[in-house]
């Protein structure tokens, strides 16, 4: 794969630079019980500020601060610490803190200092960190974007809308340490451009781009022998690869934004065709029933529809089925 294919692979990158934000996902498969600890409790009337600090256990650290006006009627507010549920290509690098009355919402968000654990922890940043919260009712998680990290104290700062278990995860400092990739599933093509393009997508490698705060991340399914195995890298290495050249594959970018997207080419005979879709809000071409579920490690098309972009045009694609990925080690 040449320079230009290097494009394809990370031209969502560049299309959705200016998307930030968190990102749900459905509940993880493995879940790590809590250590013991004693409970406690914070009393939280809605005319006062109210914070709570733990000095010792597991959770040593953690400050929590609502501030006034955040409830609406007097509530006790308890702290224990929680379990972590396992999310793909990240590291826990934390404790757990599970937070009651589950379900409790804010009317200003509260602020939460989390420990971190130097030992996993390794130079922490606002690009690397981020914070787990996970619906103890419903299993849910949803990834919060730090508002600081203080490297010195070993803390991760977050705005918390609502309750029940937190704990910090990171990329860490070597992109690769999350593990190895391989990817599955089948969508079908149909539309009139079919009989150019093809009816089908097999991936048979997967690439994930953590990229940081400011751009969202991008799965990228490919049906190519790529020459590298499926693996958690960045744009630099990609970009540094020397890849051949190939007449025909396909790079399929999901890109996390609100709703999805997706960012695609496929190369017949060596002329590439591109598609483009996404839900953000305003865009005059909606992907549609497009879902990205990262702790199933999954993406479902549903009729989603990938408009025609680029240099060589078609007519728009319809899109079904379920794509995966699986890690290796």
């Amino acid at each position: 794969m040449n320079a230009s294919t290097h494009s394809l692979a990370l031209a969502a990158l560049s299309l959705f630079a200016a998307a930030c934000g968190g990102s749900s996902s459905g509940s993880g498969s493995t879940t790590t019980p809590p250590p013991a600890g004693a409970t406690q409790s914070l009393d939280v009337s809605p005319d006062a500020a109210a914070s709570l600090k733990i000095d010792s256990g597991a959770l040593a650290g953690l400050v929590f601060s609502v501030p006034a006006g955040a409830v609406s009627e007097p509530v006790t507010i308890t702290v224990a610490n929680g379990s972590t549920t396992d999310v793909p290509a990240r590291t826990i690098v934390g404790p757990a803190a599970t937070f009651g009355p589950s379900g409790l919402t804010f009317s200003t968000p509260a602020l939460l200092d989390l420990p971190l654990d130097p030992s996993q922890a390794t130079n922490p940043t606002v690009d690397t960190v981020r914070v787990r919260l996970r619906d103890d009712r419903t299993g849910a998680i949803e990834e919060l974007v730090p508002i600081g990290v203080d490297a010195g104290a070993n803390t991760v700062r977050v705005e918390v809308p609502h309750f029940s278990t937190c704990w910090p995860t990171s990329t860490g400092g070597d992109p690769s340490s999350a593990g190895d990739f391989t990817a599955s599933g089948v969508v079908t093509i149909s539309g009139p451009a079919a009989d150019i393009v093809g009816t089908s997508i097999e991936p048979n490698e997967f690439i994930l781009f953590e990229s940081g705060s400011d751009v969202p991340d991008v799965w990228s399914f490919l049906v190519t022998p790529f020459p590298i195995a499926g693996s958690v890298v960045g744009p630099d290495e990609v970009a540094g690869l020397d890849e051949e050249d190939f007449e025909n594959l396909i790079v399929m970018n999901i890109v996390d934004v609100a709703g999805g997207a997706i960012s695609m080419t496929i190369r017949v005979n060596g002329i590439d065709y591109d598609y483009t879709c996404t839900d953000l809000e305003g865009s005059d071409e909606p992907c549609g029933d497009l879902t990205i579920d990262v702790a199933a490690q999954r993406v479902t098309m549903i009729g989603v529809t990938a408009y025609p972009s680029g240099d060589t045009m078609t007519s728009p694609l319809v899109l079904d089925g379920i794509l995966e990925w699986q890690r290796t080690i």
